[in-house]
Order: structure tokens, then C-alpha cells, then sequence
């Protein structure tokens, strides 16, 4: 494609969907019958010249999420050998597992892609999904390696030919070149032992760390333990788990990181003339590392403080001290700079150096609603609420050249490369990081039912993870919300904050959400009581029905709040009057907007007063009071802005009408002014409403006025972006 659209995106994300799925369902016909096969050579051959993916820019991607299956969860040894001539399609061979060696060099299409061979000489494609992101193809299935598949899923691909597949990475395990000439029994049984030294097995893997081959240092520093007549005191021992912890620590493991750290420092009846001060003085930093990443401070300060008693001059550990302290600031006090976060994710797509903050909140559950998020103390409007990091988050470059698109069969729906890669985050950081997963077993999950309750052992259910980030994600825009743009496009990015993810939907909601980077800022937008619910909208749509339709088709329930009871008691007619008169005046918007020194033509500011009258003749008074009116908020904004150069004496109480219009109660009287958000909706319409009043107050010289109302907007604009980050630029 040599230009890409959102219109284009659909099209073909929907016809996509629309293939993958009747090509699945034909599929399922074939349950339980064995697949035409081409030979071992037919196979290599296909397989060596299959074409690679398009390097060609804007590029639609598709990976399909298949029919779901829950991962395996029979222990290894309790598992029955199979051979790849067993397998039949549209299959998963419960309580069993294949063991098979890699042929050639891995693809990387949709999935890592490699063949495969078994100890009969049998071949067969086989297909990983959902990998760890920060491994190669080379990393998941390298040339030569030995792999068990447990519980093998074994599917038709749409080239006509069956694939083995994985879809939860922790149906994959990695094995030793042996498992192909002995039976598994005795592999398994032999792997507790090792004729090798200990300290044969930790050359080795300090030689796969130096050169940065993480995750095989990582194989070979697990070995030693196992070598023969290990000794609970021998020093090399030691010396492998620190050795593994900063291994693991590389890779993102940080709970194993932690464990190893810890049970590597010395005992007290370790042999006289040994450098503790050396070896612990590592030990206890490497756990002060891995606990900070596990965004567990108190034990990071600890470990780094532990670090300064035994050696003080240590710079590495002071530096971490001091940035550990800053952590436990935000966390225990909320107390942000975040304008220099702005700053730095301005930059670009950021993973930010900041603790959560969510003291003043706890989930708890609801009459009716499952869990929510409740206030542990009274918070007015403009203060913070939480400020949350992302446990799983998929960012949209602003440089890709292509567009990966997750088609999910099970639900039929289609989302944005954001999203597979907040799915692999996901299901990496569940099977390595438990510590940081407490929660996530709690979401909501739709109509899905998995078989595992939380983890176990380290599996992950994939179709889990997904309906859970389905309904408990947010789209997030790449930069700070409020830079460059405000509304989030087709190609947002995406995350999952697990607190966050407890707030219950309202049309006008007490809080609103606001993203720096992968923070979540939570701000309030009216006084909350200690005890009180928080609320956020989900969103908002000027239909009444389709906005009830999307509500059901994404989250599974009907709105039944103030302003969607109000939006019920209105004839439909009256609600279909009031669409046609917005519709034309988007329209109008549209072509006209406004600019810097325009004049905007008198007939077409009489056009949209004519249809602001309209649309506000909709609004029954008795029916609405002071609820927001949806339609007529941007219209209003736009006949101010027009109002702004000529007449000047009517932009003052068009913008108070525009804040109305949004719920925002602002009483001008005798020099004083006063606002009340209890009824709004936060809007950057309202912002700019606000300068305008203050700017007619300037214009005039009662410069106090003009500075308490600017002030008005500039807490709006912080709750509505999380931070005063470029409210200056953009509202002078």
C-alpha cells in the first residue's frame, strides 16, 4: 500500500477477520483425521523458500489468536511420549508431550517458524506464539536445539498443510541434545545430575554472559547446581547464583533475579580469609536491583543500604540509594515533578523511572459491579487520585512502516499492533514476574472461563491474558495526553494498569485519567467523599443507542447513569431531531474552522446559532437541569472563538454557556468568581473557555478577575492531562 488510512486499516482488518475465521471453522471439521504430509525433503524445500514478509513501508500484518485451549497443566514426568506420525489435526493431545529437534535456521513471520524433526525421522512445521519480545528468532527456536511440546496443539495452516503450534510459552521447554536418544523418563531423571564440574558449568556461562547470551548463561549457571558432590558451602556455588541473578536481572526475571541475590550471600560460617565484604557487597546490590524492579522499594533500600555498610564508598550503590529514595517519596507521598516527566516523554514512546502511587485508594467490591475503586480518605477536585505504572503496555511508534493487526477469532474483533505487543509483555512479565502480576487473576475475563485459577508453576493461559487486557485496557496516546493531540487515533497505543483497571464506568464520573509515557495519572474532577466510588467515562458517543450498543459489544453492560437516564426519558424523536442538527453542524465545523485572525463570515456564525437553538430545544430543562449537554459543548466553542474578534461582548456569556453545556457551574457576581464541577465532563473545550472569559477580563483591566479565572483553566487543564505540561503554548 503507498498510503495508508483508518478507512483502509478497517477494511481490511474486517475482511481479515472475516477469512481467518471461515477458514477455522472449515478446519474444525477435520477434528480427530490425519494430514496429507509432504516428505522430509517436500518439507525442507517448501519451508527454505518460503517468500519473507514484505519489507515494502505500510504494510497491514495480521496474527491470528486462534480457537482457545487451555495451557498444559500436567506435570512434565506424568506426561506421555508421543511421535509427530500420532498427531491428528484441529487436536490437542492432552497428556502427552512430543520431543523434537530443530531442522534449519528459524522464520520470523506471523510466528517463530521453524521445521521440525522427531527421533523417528519424521518432520512437520511447527509455530510459536507470543514470545518474549526481547528474544530473536534464533533465540525461541535456533538451528539444532532439542525441544519437549507438551500437550502439542497440532492445526491446519492455510497453505493446505498442518503446523504444530504454541500458543502458551510455557507449553515449550527447552532441552538437553540427549532427550533425542534416551527415553524423556530417563532425560528428565538425569538432568538432576551432572558428570561435569561445578565450575566447568559457570565458565561456560560467564562466557555466554560476556557475550551477552543472556538467557544461555542463564541454561548453564542452572546446571551447576545439579553436578555431582556439590557441597552446601563450596564458594562456587555462590558464585553461580550471583552470577545467574544479574543474568536473570538482564532478562527481565527479576523475582528469580531477587531469590538468586539472596540465597547467594554468604553464610556466617564460611571459611576464614574470604573477601564477604567483595562478594556480599554484589549480592546484596544485585537484590537491590532486582527488588526496584519489582517496584518493591522498602527491600531495595534495604538491600542498598546493606550494600553501604560493608563497602561506603560505593558509588553504585549510593546512586541506586538515592534513586530508590525519590521512588519511595512518590509512592508513600504522590508527590510528582511532573512536568519533567512530561519532558522526557515528550521525547518519544518511554518505559518511565516512576513508583505507583495508591495510597488513597482500595479496590473493594461493589453492590453490583463487580470490584471498583473506592476513596480511603476525602479528595477534593484537582488533587490526585493515583498516578499508576503500566503493568503491560504496547507503544505506537511514530516511525513504524507497517501495521500489525491481532485478530482474535474467539471474539471476532480486530485491534492494533499495540495490542499484540502488550499481550506478549503481558504473558512474559505473568510467567516470570508472579511478584508483579497480584491482581491480575482477578480481572474481569468476559465470558471466558479458564482452567487455572491465578499461576501455576509458571503457565501462563494466553486467551486469558488477552479477554483480560479485552476488557481492562486502556488506549493511550504515545506522548503526554495533550501534546500534539488530545483525541486517541486508530493507532494509539495500549496498556493495562491493574488499579486503574478496577474503576467503574459513569457518563460523568468523580476522576479523570490522564497518561504521561506509561503513567496513568488519576485526577479528581469534583469533591469525593472517604468511602466513595470512583468513576470514569469510558466512553461517549451523541447516539444514545449506538453508545448503549458499544457499551454492551466492549464491556458486557448498559449505562443506567444521571445523564443516560436523562438521554432515556427523552422522546427518541426528540434525541433523532437533535443528531440531524449536530450532524450538520460537524459539518459545518469541519469545512470552517477557525484560525489565528480569521474573521469567521457573519452568515455562517448565524447558521450555527441556528442550530445551537435547535439542538438546545432538544434538551428538556425539566428533564436535564444541570447535566451536560453533549452535542452542543463544540458548537458553543466554536460560535465563542467566532465571537472572540467581533462581537467582543458576546464572548464572555457564549463561553460561560460552552462551560454549561459541559456541566461546569462558573457564578460571576460583584468581582468574585466561583465554580462547581459536580455535574462535569472534562473537556479541553472547557479549558479554552475559560481563557477566553479571563481574556475578556483582561481586556477590560480587572486583571484579578482575569488571574483567578486563567487559574480555573489551568487546573482544568491538569485535570484533564495529568500535569500543566504546555498549558502556556497552547492557551495564550
Amino acid at each position: 500500500m503507498d498510503d495508508f488510512s483508518a478507512t483502509e486499516w478497517l477494511e481490511s482488518s474486517k475482511e481479515a477477520l472475516k477469512q481467518q475465521t471461515a477458514f477455522a471453522t472449515t478446519a474444525r471439521d477435520r477434528i480427530g483425521q490425519k494430514p496429507t504430509k509432504r516428505t522430509p525433503d517436500e518439507l525442507a524445500a517448501a519451508f527454505e523458500h518460503r517468500q519473507p514478509p514484505s519489507t515494502a513501508e505500510n504494510q497491514i500484518r495480521h496474527t491470528v489468536l486462534t480457537y482457545s485451549y487451555a495451557p498444559c497443566l500436567t506435570p512434565f514426568v506424568d506426561l506421555k511420549p508421543i511421535f509427530l506420525a500420532d498427531l491428528v489435526l484441529e487436536t490437542v493431545h492432552r497428556g502427552t508431550v512430543v520431543t523434537v529437534r530443530t531442522v534449519g535456521d528459524p522464520q520470523h513471520n506471523w510466528a517463530i517458524q521453524n521445521v521440525i524433526e522427531d527421533s523417528n525421522g519424521d518432520r512437520d512445521v511447527f509455530s510459536v506464539y507470543n514470545f518474549d519480545l526481547g528474544m530473536t528468532e534464533h533465540g525461541v527456536l535456533a538451528k539444532a536445539a532439542v525441544f519437549a511440546i507438551k500437550e502439542p496443539c497440532y492445526k491446519l495452516a492455510q497453505d493446505g498443510f498442518p503446523t504444530l503450534m504454541v500458543t502458551h510459552p510455557s507449553d515449550l521447554v527447552k532441552l538437553e541434545d540427549s532427550a533425542m536418544t534416551e527415553p524423556l523418563e530417563k532425560h528428565l531423571e538425569r538432568l538432576t545430575i551432572s558428570a561435569r564440574s561445578m565450575t566447568a558449568y559457570k565458565n561456560d556461562g560467564n562466557a555466554a554472559f560476556k557475550a551477552k547470551d543472556y538467557r544461555q548463561a542463564v541454561e548453564l549457571y542452572s546446571k551447576a547446581p545439579k553436578a555431582d558432590k556439590v557441597i552446601e558451602a563450596d564458594l562456587t556455588r555462590y558464585d553461580v547464583l550471583r552470577n545467574r541473578a544479574l543474568a536473570n536481572i538482564h532478562l527481565g526475571r527479576f523475582d528469580q533475579g531477587l531469590a538468586d541475590a539472596e540465597a547467594s550471600i554468604l553464610p556466617p560460617d564460611v571459611a576464614e580469609g574470604i573477601d564477604r565484604v567483595k562478594f556480599d557487597s554484589k549480592a546484596f546490590y544485585r537484590a537491590g536491583v532486582a527488588a526496584y524492579y519489582l517496584q518493591n522499594f522498602v527491600h531495595a533500600e534495604e538491600c542498598f543500604r546493606q550494600v553501604l555498610e560493608l563497602s561506603p564508598q560505593d558509588v553504585d550503590a549510593q546512586r541506586e540509594l538515592e534513586r530508590t529514595s525519590e521512588r519511595l517519596i512518590e509512592q508513600q507521598t504522590g508527590e510528582y515533578d511532573f512536568l519533567t516527566m512530561a519532558e522526557v516523554a515528550a521525547a518519544g514512546p518511554k518505559l518511565l523511572d516512576h513508583a505507583s502511587y495508591t495510597a488513597l485508594v482500595e479496590i473493594k467490591d461493589t453492590k453490583d459491579r463487580g470490584h471498583g475503586l473506592f476513596a480511603k480518605q476525602d479528595i477534593k477536585p484537582g488533587e490526585l487520585v493515583l498516578c499508576e505504572k503500566a503493568f503491560a503496555i504496547g507503544f505506537k511508534s511514530d516511525t513504524a512502516k507497517d501495521f500489525n493487526m491481532l485478530l482474535n477469532i474467539n471474539t471476532g474483533s480486530t485491534t492494533t499492533g499495540p495490542n499484540l505487543e502488550r499481550l506478549c509483555n503481558a504473558v512474559t512479565k505473568l510467567q516470570h514476574n508472579p511478584q508483579l502480576a497480584k491482581g491480575f487473576a482477578c480481572l474481569y475475563n468476559g465470558d471466558y472461563r479458564p482452567e487455572t485459577i491465578g499461576q501455576v508453576d509458571g503457565v501462563v493461559d494466553v486467551f486469558q491474558v488477552e479477554a483480560a487486557l479485552q476488557y481492562n485496557g486502556f488506549c493511550c496516546p504515545v506522548k503526554p495526553t495533550g501534546v500534539e493531540y488530545e483525541a486517541y487515533d486508530e493507532w494509539s497505543s495500549a496498556g493495562l494498569w491493574l488499579n486503574v483497571a478496577a474503576i467503574n464506568h459513569d457518563c460523568i464520573g468523580n476522576v479523570n485519567s490522564s497518561f504521561i509515557g506509561d503513567m496513568m495519572i488519576v485526577r479528581a474532577t469534583q469533591d469525593i467523599a472517604a468511602g466513595e466510588e470512583m468513576l470514569v467515562r469510558y466512553h461517549m458517543d451523541d447516539d444514545f443507542e449506538q453508545f448503549q450498543a458499544d457499551l454492551q459489544t466492549s464491556w458486557k453492560f448498559n449505562c443506567t447513569c444521571r445523564l443516560c437516564e436523562a438521554e432515556r426519558l427523552t422522546p427518541k424523536i426528540q434525541r433523532e431531531r437533535r443528531l440531524e442538527a449536530f450532524g450538520r453542524a460537524k459539518v459545518l465545523m469541519a469545512i470552517n474552522p477557525h484560525s489565528p485572525g480569521r474573521e469567521m463570515p457573519s452568515n455562517l456564525v448565524k447558521e450555527a446559532e441556528r442550530l445551537r437553538d435547535l439542538i438546545a430545544a432538544t434538551y428538556d430543562p425539566e428533564i436535564y437541569g444541570s447535566l451536560p449537554r453533549k452535542c452542543l459543548f463544540e458548537l458553543s466553542h466554536w460560535i465563542t472563538q467566532a465571537y472572540c474578534l467581533d462581537p467582543m461582548l458576546k464572548t464572555r456569556p457564549m463561553a460561560q454557556y460552552t462551560l454549561q453545556c459541559l456541566g461546569v457551574k462558573l457564578t460571576l457576581e460583584g468581582g468574585q468568581a466561583s465554580v462547581d464541577y459536580s455535574k462535569s465532563i472534562s473537556n479541553s473545550t472547557g479549558v479554552a473557555a475559560m481563557m477566553y472569559i479571563a481574556t475578556t477580563y483582561k481586556v477590560e483591566r480587572h486583571l484579578d478577575m482575569a488571574v483567578k479565572i486563567e487559574a480555573y483553566a489551568e487546573e482544568m487543564y491538569e485535570v484533564l492531562n495529568g500535569s500543566t505540561f504546555g498549558f502556556r503554548e497552547k492557551h495564550t
